[in-house]
């Protein structure tokens, strides 16, 4: 996998990943952070974007509920966590949403579910969220 890095801001690195058609993003969110993005081509199948992430070093899945709208892909985020929860029960995984009515009846478990809107707004708070619930999942995968 060949790595390029260019500069996001003082002290901050992008880096892009390429491996065949797959361009990964890597972000730095914080100090305990980086956020891993993936290119979504047109025709992805969930069952590609999940051996994506599958495969990837990461230690919290969060998608887009709303992802059709890209006109894109064919699923929304909610299809997406589904299939990841048979694969890695224990994993923590979020979808964010700008469609709060729309998402809700769909995801199985609501607590999954995060307003894009609030979580920009409160991102200290949030991160501190996604902090516990790494360390409660990872607790928890350690005694299955």
């Amino acid at each position: 996998m060949e790595a390029q890095h260019c500069r996001i801001g003082e002290g901050q690195e992008l880096r892009e990943d390429h491996a065949g058609d797959t361009a990964r993003r890597i972000e730095p969110a914080n100090d305990h952070f980086e956020v891993v993005g993936y290119d979504i081509h047109e025709g992805l199948s969930v069952d590609e974007l999940i051996d994506q992430n599958y495969t990837s070093d990461i230690d919290l899945l969060m998608v887009d509920y709303n992802m059709v709208e890209s006109g894109k892909i064919y699923f929304n985020g909610d299809e997406v966590l589904r299939k990841y929860e048979l694969i890695k029960p224990h994993f923590p995984m979020i979808i964010f949403t700008n469609y709060d009515e729309q998402a809700f009846p769909k995801v199985d478990n609501p607590n999954t579910l995060y307003q894009k809107e609030l979580a920009i707004q409160k991102l200290d708070k949030f991160v501190q969220i996604l902090e516990a619930e790494i360390l409660m999942r990872q607790q928890a995968e350690r005694k299955v």
